[in-house]
């Protein structure tokens, strides 16, 4: 319940400053929108040659972009399924990323695995900035994900 409202405030957030600029007005943001459904043939790839094993990754991705004069906002809402090895692992993601020539900063929650019976083995969520200039990389928040290994959770079936 609580990431729904999360997201809905992160939603909400990312395309309020479209809906106030006036539809004339030089300022107002480029809005693009991504659909992707059907398999990802090159992260099947990149992930079957990492894990050893053939990975098929079909996904259900949506997006929309939000382009200023001085920085880009995407929201995002992504849904894989990845099988290998005979096991089956999902990912949800649902985050809004803040891009400027100076640096990036993801809210929300980037990455999420679950296994086929939607049982969470990791979810990361929280904060992470990264300034160009400086190299400083700001962490809020669990990040698991930096540390999991989706090969070994193929394997084991999630008793990682």
């Amino acid at each position: 319940m609580k990431t729904r409202a999360t997201c809905a405030a992160l939603a909400a957030a990312a395309i309020a400053p479209f809906a106030l600029a006036p539809a004339a007005s030089a300022d107002a943001p480029q809005v693009e929108q991504f659909t992707f459904v059907g398999v990802d043939d090159t992260y099947s790839e990149e992930l079957s040659e990492r894990c050893g094993f053939p990975i098929t990754v079909t996904v259900d991705a949506h997006e929309t972009h939000l382009t200023f004069e001085d920085r880009s906002q995407a929201v995002i809402h992504y849904a894989a399924t990845v099988t290998g090895n005979g096991q089956t692992l999902m990912l949800r993601n649902n985050n809004l990323e803040i891009d400027t020539t100076h640096s990036v900063t993801v809210v929300g929650i980037p990455m999420r695995v679950l296994t086929a019976g939607g049982r969470t083995l990791v979810k990361d969520a929280g904060f992470l900035s990264f300034d160009y200039d400086s190299g400083a990389l700001v962490l809020h928040g669990p990040h698991p994900a930096l540390t999991f290994d989706l090969c070994a959770a193929l394997v084991s079936q999630g008793n990682v």
